[in-house]
């Protein structure tokens, strides 16, 4: 075979590795078109509206259950507490006439149940014994009741049958109160009641409390015509990292240094609670400041869909407030008071809008094979873009000249990019030789504003700086050539940073010092301000520098600044094929020699900054200086009024 048709190994490779792009995105495009038509077959093979409706009705019981559980977790054991009680009295283990251990008994009783903000006993005459919670403390009351006609009522309507049963809710000072109590019976004769009260406001918090857990808003209604428990009725949140249930029973208490009534109270809810911190009572539902609670009488029962759960006990109904749609579960419990209580949860119906209701299970399918084809898709293309990105942000890199940030593009798969890859980073690495030798930023603006036009000399005011190491000379005598070219090259790395970041142009460097200006080629109002920012942060670099040298047992460096501004000729000056951006004129020597009046003002200083008048007088007033006298330096006729840069 021909040497010239004979493919090489590690051609050969490359062809195996590689892919025409136009393949790659005909099999993506198949793919993705196969998968969507078999996603859209699927929808309507699949589609099962009746699990949907099913997944309702479980979230309709699971929620109005959750509900209730909380309710009874919150009453049940009040309920348990007085029935104990009740019955250590008609055994005769607890005696009513034992004051002391009969009150010794309810405190303990009250201060196990957090619940329980009163436990008293009613005798035949109406007279009560008892313990009552006030905040932290605990209060005994005895006082008589015969002159309360609802409280004689109240009590006579307790049945004499053995067994704990809830009253009427009683509203207090603005409190609303469930009680429940327990006819007294001892040798079979009834000698009295036991009744124990508990605020009901704070209900309140377990209704805010299974809202956030179940993303509605849940509630509680006292025989459906007044709002006993919302959300909007609790209290202030318990601080985070703390269980709300464990702060219930004691949100709405007075604070510690509360003192009980002495005497007792006949007042049930000034003995619970605090006159600073009372919950509002109950609020009728016409005047609630809930619109979708408010709906509650005009709801829609008709949706027949949600038999399972009306099976259950629990209603499922829809509000219609304005355009919007709220979905209601509710269920009555009448286990603690007179009236049963509506027990719900509400949610906007968008969570469950009729086109979700109806093809929710076909939906979840498609989105299956559409999430599929998707991330097939996202994937192929964001493998293509990220090359086309590398690419494009190594050329953005090399039109800045900006070859620090330049990063190599990993082989890929795809021909075309490879070759293109290998072309731009052999173009990176033969530009980047050549611009350890010109100024980046000068090249970027001749570039942008036309070589031509920005090299052609011209004159222009400006500021030129000029820096040179003390001592330089015999401390160099002590290096060798390797230790000489490290040590300029960590000065002037340091030096340029500070011109550059100042929109400065690095002219050249002479020895040990470094010729700078500013003004060129980028026109600057500022020049001489930004050449003074440029030599305070010198510096400081320097100053920061020599402390690291100090520590390593090496001399610090000492630097002479000096600043001049005047007019030049600035432009391409030299020969034909050999250029040099730069700067003549006599303020290049004036702005060497105010340099070199540094050995004269300061020999020992660190860094020692000078500026002739002219460029003292283009700063604004907030740069510190110093004038210093006038100075003769070679060259000049007239003496030199010469500041110091404040650094």
């Amino acid at each position: 075979m021909d040497d010239g048709l004979a493919m090489k190994p590690e051609s050969r490779a490359r062809t195996k590795r590689d892919m025409p792009i136009a393949r790659l995105l005909s099999i993506s495009f198949a793919l993705v078109t196969g998968l969507s038509i078999l996603a859209v077959l699927s929808l309507t093979v699949v589609a099962n509206v009746r699990n949907t409706f099913s997944l309702l009705n479980t979230r309709s019981m699971e929620t109005v259950e959750s509900l209730t559980l909380l309710i009874d977790a919150y009453l049940e054991p009040v309920e348990l507490t007085v029935r104990s009680l009740a019955g250590q009295i008609s055994k005769g283990e607890l005696s009513l006439s034992d004051e002391d251990g009969f009150g010794e008994v309810l405190h303990g009783a009250i201060a196990a149940n957090r619940m329980v903000v009163v436990i008293e006993t009613y005798d035949l005459d109406y007279n009560v014994r008892g313990v009552f919670r006030q905040g932290p403390l605990f209060g005994r009351s005895d006082r008589s009741t015969i002159q309360n006609p609802e409280i004689r009522e109240g009590i006579k309507l307790i049945p004499k049958d053995g067994r704990p049963h809830w009253g009427t809710l009683i509203e207090e000072n603005g409190v609303v109160h469930a009680n429940v109590g327990q006819a007294l019976v001892v040798g079979g004769e009834h000698v009295g009641h036991l009744i124990a009260a508990v605020p009901l406001p704070r209900m309140s918090a377990l209704v805010r409390q299974i809202s956030r857990e179940r993303s509605g808003t849940a509630f509680i209604l006292d025989g459906g015509d007044r709002v006993l428990a919302h959300p909007n009725l609790a209290p202030p949140p318990p601080p985070e990292g703390s269980p709300e249930s464990s702060l219930v029973a004691e949100e709405y208490t007075p604070e510690a240094g509360a003192q009980p009534p002495p005497g007792g109270s006949s007042d049930m809810a000034g003995r619970g609670l605090g006159q600073q911190e009372r919950p509002p009572a109950t609020v009728p539902l016409a005047e609630f400041d809930d619109p979708v609670l408010v709906a509650y009488p005009k709801r829609d029962t008709g949706d027949d869909l949600f038999e399972a759960a009306a099976e259950a006990g629990v209603e499922v109904s829809t509000v219609e407030i304005g355009d919007e749609t709220y979905i209601m579960m509710t269920t009555a419990i009448g286990s603690y008071a007179d009236r049963p209580w509506i027990v719900g949860v509400y949610f906007p119906g968008e969570d469950v809008s009729d086109e979700i209701r109806r093809l929710f299970g076909s939906t979840m399918v498609g989105i299956g094979f559409l999430a599929i084809g998707t991330l097939i898709a996202f994937w192929i293309g964001r493998r293509i873009g990220k090359l086309v990105a590398d690419l494009n942000g190594m050329a953005v890199s090399v039109s800045k000249l900006d070859f620090d940030h330049v990063k190599p593009i990993p082989p890929s798969r795809f021909r075309e990019f490879n070759q293109t890859a290998s072309v731009l980073s052999s173009m990176v690495s033969t530009l980047k030789a050549f611009a350890a030798y010109v100024p980046r930023r000068l090249v970027s603006r001749l570039i942008e504003w036309g070589v031509d036009e920005a090299a052609r000399s011209h004159e222009r005011v400006l500021t030129v700086m000029f820096t040179d190491v003390a001592g330089f000379t015999a401390q160099s005598e002590r290096m060798t050539a390797a230790e000489t070219a490290s040590y300029l090259n960590e000065l002037f790395s340091i030096l340029c940073a500070e011109v550059e970041a100042n929109s400065g142009t690095v002219d050249k460097f002479l020895g040990d010092g470094m010729m700078a200006f500013w003004g060129a080629p980028d026109p600057l109002d500022d020049h001489a301000e930004r050449a003074c920012a440029a030599a305070s942060a010198m510096a400081k670099a320097i100053t920061s520098n020599n402390e690291r040298r100090r520590a390593i047992g090496e001399p610090p460096v000492r630097l002479r600044i000096g600043l001049h501004t005047g007019p030049v000729v600035v432009g391409n000056i030299g020969a034909r094929d050999r250029m040099n951006y730069t700067i003549v004129g006599d303020t290049v020597n004036t702005g060497q020699r105010i340099e070199e009046l540094g050995k004269v003002v300061a020999p020992d200083a660190e860094c020692i900054v000078l500026m002739s008048v002219e460029t003292h007088a283009c700063l604004p007033e907030t740069v510190g200086t110093t004038q210093l006298s006038s100075y003769r330096v070679p060259g000049r006729e007239a003496a030199i009024q010469v500041y110091q840069l404040d650094i």
